[in-house]
């Protein structure tokens, strides 16, 4: 059985790897990751192994990073299982192509969090995202600002994954907090602070009925004060 979970959605992709992993309990696991070598592959999979007969294996972006190709996973021995987890949305010639040899799963990221990642010192990406999405009609729009702003903010002043783990208001995987790390040094302490306590003022205005605009356009005017366009 072969399985390739791509997207751009990683904890949802991994929480399904997980998942599949809990469906073969007795099977010896083998786990590689983006950092093992194409031959690391090629022992796993296709060496005989004359103690464990039953084998799962996951391997971490071996098709984004073009270790393995189609015409060797077409040749994975039928009795062992592989799991290809891939970080990224893989080309639709390629879904199309492996669809007809295993089961493929797209875990595409949800638009608010599309909208999240895009936000920069340069506005104008942002705001297109904002528009172009529709987010004004997410109920949490406010609070994942709020709570992606306060995660830049201790990025910004060198926090480490343990302190913000314990601080972030959801769940934060070690990767995530990485790209909230590089995202966070695009700005300076001061533009953060300053949309950070305007997050909460908006938050604030919707709670007490205060706002006669809707989030959308809210957000994209918090937006326009602070960064450029």
């Amino acid at each position: 059985m072969i399985f390739i979970l791509h997207g751009q959605d990683r904890e949802a992709s991994y929480n399904r790897l997980l998942q599949i992993f809990k469906n073969y309990p007795k099977y010896h696991k083998v786990k590689l990751t983006k950092n093992d070598r194409q031959e690391a592959f090629y022992l796993a999979v296709f060496a005989q192994d004359l103690i464990e007969k039953e084998k799962i294996v996951s391997c971490e972006n071996f098709l984004s990073d073009k270790k393995v190709k189609f015409a060797t996973v077409k040749t994975i021995p039928r009795e062992i299982t592989v799991i290809f987890w891939e970080h990224k949305q893989l080309a639709p010639a390629q879904v199309g192509q492996f669809q007809k040899i295993a089961t493929v799963e797209n875990f595409s990221l949800s638009q608010i969090f599309r909208f999240l990642d895009s936000i920069s010192p340069n506005a104008h990406i942002s705001l297109e995202h904002l528009h172009s999405s529709k987010l004004g009609s997410e109920q949490n729009l406010i609070w994942q600002l709020t709570n992606r702003l306060f995660l830049l903010i201790l990025a910004k002043n060198k926090a480490n994954y343990e302190t913000a783990s314990k601080l972030a208001s959801s769940k934060l995987l070690n990767w995530q907090w990485q790209k909230v790390i590089t995202q966070a040094q695009k700005f300076d302490l001061k533009t953060l602070y300053a949309i950070y306590h305007g997050a909460i003022k908006l938050d604030f205005m919707l709670k007490t009925g205060a706002a006669n605009l809707d989030k959308n356009s809210l957000v994209s005017l918090l937006l326009i004060k602070y960064l450029a366009l």
